[in-house]
């Protein structure tokens, strides 16, 4: 969509204000204002510092009925008084919907901080924040983009059964940040009518490069992941006792948390790892990538994932990686140009890969660092991120 002013005005419904770890959303936010876009972002939290944009909050969801009663009486008068336009048009359409009253109150009130801006494009970060806000983007007059990564396609409809068939039928462009996701989501329902635009994550010009390969004694494999079922962290376990077993031997070290953590402690106690693996807990990005710069291998053996930028990252540096044959995986490493696949859910194709990857000489693991740093640099950074948004937005 052209601009009919000086300036695209884009509104970013997210969950919460992004942290400057999440490099996605803060690089697209400063790389846009900075081209002269204009960007509110629709979120909780505080304004960071470094995010080139308005914030707005939404009105608060008590747990008291009552307390939420009470609230609605004071916001709906309000939303009504500041867009009286866009709030009757939401009402109409939701009531189009098959919507209740009350229903319709609700919706109202979620959406009373997005009603009253105009905008060319209303973005929802994630498929799921558009739950209830399916109508916000015409009843204000803007089109209405969604983005897809991992969690809300893969995971969270398979909580709630056809979550998003009214997101289907009213989204004019969607984003992901790989062709399975757009895969998934049609599989879904989406209309393989609806326009699309693989915009992948992205990776700074400054990252530290690893310029040793030499395998350590022990090896020291790495991963980054939020402790969750998901990344298949406890085959990476299974892999490191098979490897122990044979008289391989390797440390391997998990940098974040979440709620497995206990489960995972047990994990390592029950397959008698415990000096052969740590938990770090979350570290500072700095730290991180310190982290993965030293390693041998990083691993990632989830069990699903939209792309994954410590994947990215890790080639971007240089790393060997070795990952499993999964959703956006396959695109974000090219098997055996810049690093390696094996099969998922299967710790013995794991230990396998990685025994095979220590066997490799010099030479070959050099060149396949070098591989993965230049396809990172070709296809991957920042500034074409940028102009790939700038298309999204005004491209028909």
């Amino acid at each position: 969509m052209k601009a009919t002013s000086d300036f695209v005005r884009i509104g970013l419904v997210l969950s919460s204000v992004p942290a400057y770890s999440e490099t996605f959303f803060t690089s697209k936010i400063n790389g846009l204002s900075k081209r002269g876009y204009r960007i509110v972002v629709f979120a909780r939290g505080n304004r960071k510092t470094d995010l080139k944009c308005s914030v707005v909050q939404p009105y608060p969801v008590y747990k008291s009925g009552l307390v939420r009663l009470l609230c609605m009486c004071v916001v709906l008068p309000l939303v009504f008084t500041r867009a009286p336009l866009a709030s009757l048009r939401l009402w109409r359409l939701e009531k189009r919907d098959g919507l209740s009253h009350t229903q319709i109150l609700k919706s109202l009130y979620l959406n009373a901080h997005i009603l009253p801006y105009t905008l060319h494009w209303l973005h929802l970060g994630f498929a799921a924040v558009g739950i209830g806000r399916e109508n916000v983007a015409k009843a204000i007059g803007s089109q209405l983009a969604v983005s897809f990564r991992g969690y809300d396609i893969n995971v969270y409809p398979l909580k709630h059964h056809g979550c998003y068939d009214r997101l289907w039928t009213k989204v004019d462009k969607v984003h992901a940040i790989s062709h399975y996701l757009v895969n998934q989501s049609r599989a879904l329902g989406l209309a393989d009518s609806t326009p699309f635009q693989i915009i992948t994550p992205a990776v700074s010009n400054y990252l530290p490069v690893k310029n040793d390969f030499e395998i350590k004694k022990p090896i020291q494999l790495l991963t980054v992941a939020r402790l969750t079922w998901v990344k298949g962290l406890s085959i990476a376990l299974q892999a490191v006792s098979q490897l122990k077993s044979t008289g391989v031997e390797v440390h391997y070290t998990i940098i974040g948390d979440g709620p497995d953590h206990e489960y995972l402690l047990h994990e390592i106690y029950a397959l008698e790892l415990t000096k052969w693996v740590t938990l770090t807990g979350k570290l500072s990005h700095a730290d991180t990538l310190n982290r993965i710069q030293q390693s041998d291998i990083y691993l990632q053996p989830s069990l699903n994932e939209g792309f994954c930028n410590a994947v990215l990252e890790a080639q971007a540096m240089g790393c060997l990686c070795l990952a499993s044959r999964v959703g956006g995986l396959t695109e974000n490493i090219e098997h055996g140009v810049t690093g390696w696949l094996f099969e998922p859910r299967n710790s013995g194709a794991c230990a396998e890969a990685i025994v095979r990857l220590i066997n490799l000489s010099l030479e070959e693991r050099t060149t396949i660092s070098s591989q993965a740093r230049q396809r990172v640099a070709a296809h991957f950074q920042m500034d074409k991120q940028v102009l790939q948004w700038k298309l999204f937005y005004e491209s028909n």
